[in-house]
């Protein structure tokens, strides 16, 4: 993928022989941890903190970061690569 430089991949059998769970450590290129994400968007710059008063602002179904589209991408290809759900996919992103 764009933007991933190495990946490190680990699989979690199960009790009965199956795949249960896979893990994968996404390693990101030097361009996207110092902004860039390898998808032709940049990273959002951090902003000063603001003060919210009364009720806080929902964020279900929202994606906040380039990032969260690249997990996204990566659960999805390795869950139609292995045949499991999704959410057996556990991705995470160092820079």
């Amino acid at each position: 993928l764009p933007g991933v430089k190495d990946a490190q991949v680990a699989a979690q059998i199960g009790v009965g022989g199956g795949l249960e769970r896979v893990v994968v450590h996404l390693y990101l290129a030097e361009g996207a941890s110092s902004g860039e994400n390898g998808l032709g968007t940049r990273l959002i710059e951090p902003v000063a903190p603001v003060l919210i008063m009364g009720e806080s602002p929902r964020q279900d179904g929202f994606s906040s970061f380039p990032q969260d589209s690249l997990t996204w991408r990566v659960k999805s290809l390795v869950a139609d690569f292995y045949g499991i759900e999704p959410e057996a996919v556990i991705v995470s992103i160092a820079g």
